[in-house]
């Protein structure tokens, strides 16, 4: 259960005070109320506001020919080292193209071994080209 003030538009559930526009809880007590929920929207919220911040005409910036040219070299910002351990790779340029890798096993995990050219054989038989699953053996075993 929450408490909403329409006077102060405050709602103990605080998406009404983040939004500014009324929560759930609001709006029921505004309709119980019998007035208007968009009245007790936040100002900036309404098309009149948006209107007026946009009424004034923005003239575009004149190009770069008619700047006024300075005296003193313009420099970058100082450097300021970032947090954290450095990246080791460096940003490639443009026109640089990735080195391209050899064709790998699909993806192990770390500490893994690939199966890749190695033959099954068989516990029960001892063949190569099954596991006991397949054996023929412990097929006939199941179907008796």
């Amino acid at each position: 259960m929450h408490s909403v003030d329409l006077g102060r538009h405050i709602c103990t559930c605080k998406r009404w005070q983040l939004s500014g526009i009324p929560c759930v809880h609001a709006i029921c007590a505004i309709i119980f109320k019998k007035h208007e929920p968009t009245l007790y929207c936040d100002d900036f919220l309404m098309s009149s506001t948006y209107l007026r911040a946009y009424n004034p005409i923005i003239y575009p910036i004149a190009g770069e020919d008619d700047w006024e040219p300075v005296d003193y070299p313009i420099a970058p910002p100082p450097y300021k080292e970032q947090a954290g351990r450095p990246k080791m790779k460096r940003h490639k340029e443009a026109g640089e193209k990735e080195k391209e890798k050899a064709p790998t096993i699909p993806a192990l995990k770390e500490g893994k071994l690939s199966k890749v050219g190695t033959k099954m054989s068989c516990r029960i038989c001892g063949q190569q080209g099954h596991n006991k699953t397949g054996c023929s053996i412990t097929k006939a075993k199941k179907a008796a």
